[in-house]
């Protein structure tokens, strides 16, 4: 049951990150307001929630506002950025309503779903960073910058467990 949610957890993360090569930031910012409809999507695909009709209502204002702010993008919009930025609010979306149901079915509390989910996420994380990053680190002998800049990493690490940690008790 976690393997998926950490699966979907590296994606979103991969998928966003990449999304920033091809789009501007303005942009994927005002497509991951999205997000919301995307959620509510699944949930009622997966039939784990039966959301009121004004839950209906607020996501499509949402999603009318969203689409008002877009529609004055100028230039050229670039498909495979949109792709990412889509498939990233996908695999959230995806995520949330697993760790929802993950966390309502087993009963977990934050630390318990952290202890399990976190493993499976950095699993997913290292294995893609083992075919995407690593080799061109190595190539570009590149690596020692994960010494170099070891404070920066443990500093990052701290901020990441914390968010974990508050994403989950929102959920």
């Amino acid at each position: 049951r976690v393997l998926p949610i950490g699966a979907c957890y590296a994606l979103t993360l991969s998928l966003g990150n990449s999304a920033y090569l091809y789009i501007d930031i303005s942009l994927i910012q005002m497509l991951k307001c999205f997000t919301p409809v995307i959620v509510l999507s699944v949930l009622t695909i997966m039939r784990i929630e039966k959301p009121r009709r004004s839950i209906y209502s607020a996501v499509f204002i949402i999603c009318f506002g969203t689409i008002l702010t877009t529609s004055h993008v100028k230039g050229h919009i670039n498909f495979i950025g949109l792709f990412f930025a889509l498939s990233a609010s996908f695999c959230e979306a995806t995520r949330l309503v697993m760790t929802q149901y993950l966390l309502t079915t087993c009963k977990f509390s934050v630390v318990e779903a952290h202890y399990y989910l976190s493993p499976a996420g950095a699993a997913a994380m290292l294995l893609m960073a083992m075919f995407n990053e690593i080799p061109d680190a190595i190539r570009n002998q590149q690596l020692g910058a994960l010494y170099e800049e070891s404070q920066l990493l443990m500093i990052s690490a701290l901020l990441g467990i914390t968010a974990n940690y508050l994403g989950y008790i929102v959920i």
